[in-house]
């Protein structure tokens, strides 16, 4: 009896496992023995057919070697959340996946779907039904808007610029810009064309494409131009403007030039001239003011040098005639016909005194030209050179065509 029950502890702890009490009953025939009450032990076994695994009867032998490993099972793909949104709401949403409806419920539509290729559709009793494929990753939220009266899903499109600030435009340049970056709307799903410009740095154009559920998202960095605007107002239209000594247009003058360091002119007739240095920035505005003064009048000065001219030269004719007398009295009184007296004397005489005060007079006008000449009695012509500004320039349609558009900020 004693070693029956002996056995009976060892069936206790091999198929205690496996909840198994039959030979747990044999050791209780070892309950008239002393040693055999251990193996009574090995009929709380039976507790293992309960669920217990035989959990009670390693503890009846005491033994370890009764402990049970769990296997882990294979680990499970993260869900995505998609949410479908739609106007009007209400609209029926039913998503499947290889033709197996997955979910149906009314928008605002919300699931937790596993990894896959899903196939949506939406339908409302006042529009077409609109259907669409749609894929999902593990560990997204995807979000789906949905105009009904413009029959198609739509996405998020969003921009970022550095530095941000710059307007966005979509598809047609026209309509304007639909807002500044950071910029972030609803479109329509599909490839779309995207227009993004900042004062004072170069215009970029890009393709982006919308994915149903998806955000589209896309970070532009900016690049300052390479070039400033020179933009010149004067009291007097029509002006000239000239940069570094080369005419490059009339005032009201916009233009660009290298950034840099330049010399400005604006000259017009009967102003003084208005000369500034000046330093373009990289795509920024420069504006200048120019007021022209009143030139100082030569018309004295003309007066004078033609009083002169005329004077010298009614010397020069005096003189010569004075010469031609002498020379003819010279030869008759050197072959003894000079008569005493001779008036011929006299006028060549007053000839040349005349020519000599003549060309007194001609020097003296000439001193009074030159004076006028370089009298400067009136201001100077003057002006301003304002802030420098951001700027940009881009294309911008007129009815008779394109053009070109300036931004600017005063």
């Amino acid at each position: 009896a004693v070693t029956e029950g002996t056995a009976g502890t060892e069936g206790a702890v091999s198929e205690g496992t496996e909840g198994t009490a039959t030979e747990g009953t044999e050791g209780a025939e070892g309950t008239e023995g002393t040693e055999g009450a251990e193996g009574a032990a090995g009929t709380e076994g039976t507790e293992g057919t309960e669920g217990a695994a035989g959990t009670e009867g390693t503890e009846g032998t005491g033994e370890t070697s009764g402990e049970v490993l769990v296997e882990a099972g294979p680990e499970r793909a993260m869900k995505s959340l998609l949410s479908v949104e739609t106007a009007p709401t209400g609209a029926r949403v039913t998503v499947r996946r290889d033709g197996e409806v997955i979910a149906r419920n009314p928008s605002p539509f919300y699931e937790a779907l596993d990894a896959g290729l899903y196939r949506v559709t939406v339908e409302h009793p006042d529009f077409q039904a609109i259907e669409r494929d749609l894929r999902i990753d593990p560990g997204l939220v995807y979000v789906a808007v949905l105009e009904m009266s413009q029959g198609d899903f739509a996405g998020i499109l969003r921009v970022v610029t550095d530095p941000p600030g710059a307007e966005v435009y979509v598809d047609d340049r026209s309509v304007g810009s639909l807002g500044t970056t950071p910029f972030q709307n609803v479109m329509a799903v599909g490839q779309h064309r995207i227009w993004v410009e900042r004062p004072g740095f170069d215009p970029v154009e890009r393709e982006v494409e919308v994915s149903l559920g998806g955000q589209a998202a896309i970070e532009i960095p900016l690049e300052r131009r390479t070039v400033g605007r020179l933009r010149i107002t004067a009291n007097v239209r029509g002006a000239e403007v000239l940069i570094d000594g080369e005419r490059v247009g009339t005032v009201p003058y916009d233009g660009e030039h290298p950034a840099g360091d330049h010399v400005l002119t604006v000259r017009a007739d009967g102003r003084k001239d208005y000369e500034v240095s000046i330093t373009l920035g990289r795509g920024q505005l420069t504006p200048v003011q120019a007021r022209l003064r009143p030139a100082e009048s030569r018309s004295g000065a003309w007066v004078t040098a033609t009083m002169g001219a005329a004077a010298i030269g009614g010397g020069v004719a005096l003189n010569l005639i004075a010469r031609n007398q002498l020379s003819d009295l010279e030869t008759e009184r050197d072959s003894g016909q000079l008569e005493a007296g001779d008036s011929r004397v006299t006028r060549g005489r007053i000839f040349t005194v005349g020519s000599y005060a003549a060309f007194g007079a001609g020097a003296l006008f000439g001193l009074l030209s030159i004076y006028y000449f370089v009298r400067n009695t009136t201001p100077d012509s003057d002006g301003d050179v304002l802030e420098t500004r951001e700027w940009s320039a881009g294309a911008a349609p007129t009815p008779g065509g394109a053009a070109v558009g300036i931004q600017g900020t005063f």
